[in-house]
């Protein structure tokens, strides 16, 4: 009796801490790309984190890019702030860390469930563009908070989410 009471209470906390996590599908090998959105096909997210160089030679070795902020502010959902067209000033047409980063770019309260991703992705992306004013730097956005940040490119690692 204890044992099948521990079994349920056991099913019962798991199912509360992965509550509203779909499973995630994984591309096939013969399509790497296979998660569409919008105008872009995206392929599953990098197993491990890696610098920008890394991820950017991630990304070119499977035929595919990394996305710039905009694309990658494209996934967020549910949070007004930095989804598309969200009140955060950092997009591909405002790169600038002096002028574009703003108090907006933070994002929401943190959720690891994936609600903020149209992907269901938590934790560092790595996008492609670089503030305007330093190339040292990179725009990232981490999805757990929907936040998006400044992360240089020779020490910081993210996971990498190529698109064509």
């Amino acid at each position: 009796m204890k044992k099948m009471f521990l079994g349920l209470f056991l099913s019962m906390v798991f199912a509360f801490v992965l509550g509203g996590q779909e499973a995630k599908t994984k591309c096939p090998d013969n399509n790497k790309f296979c998660h569409k959105h919008g105008e872009l096909s995206w392929s599953d997210m990098s197993d491990n984190v890696l610098t920008w160089k890394g991820a950017t030679d991630y990304c070119k070795n499977m035929g595919g890019r990394l996305p710039t902020i905009s694309e990658l502010r494209a996934l967020v959902q549910e949070c007004p702030a930095t989804g598309p067209g969200g009140s955060c000033k950092v997009t591909d047409d405002c790169l600038s860390y002096n002028d574009c980063r703003d108090f907006e770019c933070i994002g929401c309260v943190l959720s690891t469930d994936g609600k903020y991703s149209a992907l269901g992705d938590i934790g560092w992306l790595w996008s492609s563009s670089t503030p305007s004013e330093d190339s040292f730097g990179v725009w990232s956005l981490r999805f757990d908070y929907a936040l998006v940040a400044y992360s240089r490119k020779n020490f910081d690692k993210r996971h990498a989410r190529c698109v064509k």
